[in-house]
């Protein structure tokens, strides 16, 4: 599953354990995001996106290499 897929959030639906170990990668990463500040920065100039699209590529394709998240 790629994370630009078009998912419908009513069909969607996640485990607490996939939501946990989700939270868990989100924690590996936090030195990245708070780095270039993906969550607060509202900019979206060319390198604040660049950084950003980076930032979430490696946390989308860790939970992708999760056996435990259901694809």
């Amino acid at each position: 599953m790629s994370c630009k897929e078009n998912i419908n959030p009513s069909k969607s639906k996640h485990t607490n354990l996939e939501r946990k170990i989700f939270l868990q990668i989100l924690e590996q990463y936090k030195h990245m995001l708070v780095e270039i500040n993906v969550v607060e920065i509202k900019k979206s100039d060319a390198t604040t996106l660049k950084d950003k699209e980076a930032a979430w590529t490696e946390i989308c394709a860790t939970c992708n290499e999760s056996s435990l998240i259901a694809r």
